[in-house]
């Protein structure tokens, strides 16, 4: 009995050391995962979004206190367009990128601004109220309205984290990837 059980532990490991396909698949395929969201995450990509997120909130608190919030959108024909939260997420995250320097954090940037976006419109319209604009009291009517400003936000975010690690990568020296 413990012949076969010796016998059975050696040819698993042999399986496995050989590289076995149903062993290696699963791990190859979460590996990228890992890198990013696991224990493998890099600290200056946490405190890139930490970063990122601060600078956003205090471009919204100035903007507040300046009064800038209600006459900073351009109308146009295709929607207003947010020049300041635009050019606030350009440098947030070129800032999120710089303490970053990871590729990583460029999609992180992204899904930051589309969090932010849906909390944004989640809270616009669960508040509308009966006599509010009709394009506010639903989300299918919220997104077509400001669908300019999350598509040129989404762009900002992504050209400010990508901008903000080649800059950093270029003053260290270190090799762009």
């Amino acid at each position: 009995m413990r012949r076969r059980a010796a016998a059975f532990r050696r040819r698993a490991q042999r399986q496995r050391d050989d590289g076995h396909p149903a062993r290696k698949r699963p791990a190859f395929r979460l590996r990228p995962l890992i890198e990013v969201v696991g224990d493998g995450m890099d600290k200056r990509i946490l405190l890139g979004c930490l970063s990122a997120a601060g600078m956003l909130l205090l471009f919204g608190i100035c903007t507040k206190l300046f009064g800038l919030d209600a006459r900073q959108a351009i109308s146009t024909g295709f929607g207003p367009i947010p020049a300041i939260d635009v050019f606030a997420a350009l440098v947030a995250m070129g800032l999120g990128g710089a303490i970053a320097r990871h590729a990583h954090f460029r999609w992180i940037a992204l899904l930051l601004m589309v969090a932010m976006w849906t909390l944004t419109l989640f809270t616009v319209v669960s508040m509308a109220l009966p006599d509010s604009p009709l394009p506010m009291r639903s989300m299918a009517g919220a997104l077509k309205y400001n669908a300019v400003a999350i598509v040129l936000t989404l762009a900002a975010a992504f050209g400010g984290a990508l901008l903000g690690e080649r800059l950093a990568r270029r003053r260290d020296g270190l090799s762009m990837r």
